[in-house]
């Protein structure tokens, strides 16, 4: 009896060691639970950085595409603007050429003009020249 009390009392010193040994064991286990939790929430932290960052990232993508079109229309427009410049100066040129005509085609009439009054006076002059023979 005297054997099997102490060899309860060593068993039940052997189960406190290990009641001992699961407790701290226990508390261990629940401090990496507390850092592995901690840890999770920084990794989904840095997820759902990553995906605005990626989102951004399409965005700006987006905004890039919309520029290269931009870019490439604003090639049009200088293209265009230049010959816009272009046909003003033809126009220009025209406009001047038509004004140069137009003063030659003045100087051609003033000269007709003048022409046709002489031949007047000439006739007349001959007319009367013979007006006065008659008499």
């Amino acid at each position: 009896m005297e054997k099997l009390e102490e060899s309860i009392l060593v068993k039940d010193r052997d189960l406190k060691i290990l009641a001992e040994e699961v407790i701290a064991k226990s508390a261990e286990i629940k401090r990496i639970e507390e850092k592995l939790n901690g840890k999770e929430r920084r990794v989904n932290t840095a997820e759902a950085m990553l995906a605005a960052s990626e989102e951004k990232v399409r965005k700006l993508e987006k905004q890039i595409s919309g520029y290269a079109g931009e870019e490439k229309l604003a090639g049009q427009l200088r293209e265009k603007e230049d010959l816009i410049k272009q046909l003003k100066r033809t126009l220009v040129s025209k406009e001047e050429e038509v004004s140069r005509l137009n003063e030659e085609n003045r100087k051609y009439r003033m000269q007709q003009k003048l022409s046709a009054e002489g031949l007047r006076q000439i006739e007349e002059q001959k007319t009367s020249r013979k007006w006065w023979r008659r008499l």
